[in-house]
């Protein structure tokens, strides 16, 4: 699999990663709540909002990876990759295709790795933004 960086968290992040995270699922969306210290010592927090998600999944990393596959492609703590050639995209894609073929819903696949917290997420969603 290939990817390209989506969004670098280490624009807002410190050096040594996050404090903790937290996910949940609301109305159709994933969120991924990132609580950091701030350049003023003070811990903020921020939220990736997956929108219209299909799928997610959450593990330890490093260790078994999920959906039966290895990460093979070049992982980097701290970002958000998006998977250009998923196969598990193409097939929910196929799927939305086939069961509404008037509506134009494309999902993409994207991969977060947290060092700090060792967790790997996968998430399938139309696309992703940060609040």
């Amino acid at each position: 699999m290939t990817s390209v960086v989506e969004y670098d968290l280490h624009e807002w992040l410190p050096g040594w990663g996050e404090n903790k995270i937290t996910t949940r699922s609301e109305n159709g969306d994933f969120i991924v709540s990132v609580t950091y210290d701030g350049l003023d010592g003070v811990e903020k927090m921020k939220s990736l909002i997956f929108r219209l998600t299909c799928f997610y999944s959450v593990g330890s990393f490093p260790g078994v990876g999920a959906m039966g596959y290895k990460h093979d492609y070049e992982f980097s703590t701290g970002k958000i990759l998006k998977i250009t050639d998923s196969e598990f995209m193409t097939k929910w894609n196929e799927y939305w295709q086939a069961a509404w073929p008037n509506v134009k819903r494309e999902c993409n696949h994207f991969v977060l790795f947290f060092g700090s917290e060792n967790k790997v997420i996968h998430v399938v969603a139309s696309d992703v933004i940060i609040l």
